[in-house]
């Protein structure tokens, strides 16, 4: 299988990433920027993908702050389990590079 992949030159891919971008950017018309810590985790992960170079970096981002708003705002009802571990993960991974 890998042979196949191999055979696509590397200039191809980039049209895909870019309707990649493209179709991220066309859901940012479906959040609620209504809430203040949603509408602060969305610009932080749309910021911080670029300026860091990894998706995954800047979802961290948005992760982070999204769960401390919520804390601040004592907004506890809208946190779940799945926010509080994906958070804890992020921020081992930042504290340990």
């Amino acid at each position: 299988m890998m042979p196949l992949f191999k055979a696509i030159p590397e200039n191809a891919i980039y049209p895909v990433l870019v309707m990649v971008g493209v179709l991220m950017f066309s859901e940012l018309s479906h959040i609620n920027f209504k809430d203040t810590a949603t509408a602060v985790a969305t610009f932080l992960i749309v910021i911080m993908m670029p300026l860091t170079f990894s998706i995954t970096n800047g979802l961290a981002f948005g992760l982070i702050s999204y769960l401390i708003i919520k804390l601040i705002k004592k907004e506890f009802q809208d946190i779940n389990f799945g926010i509080v571990f994906l958070t804890f993960v992020s921020l081992i991974v930042f504290i340990v590079q």
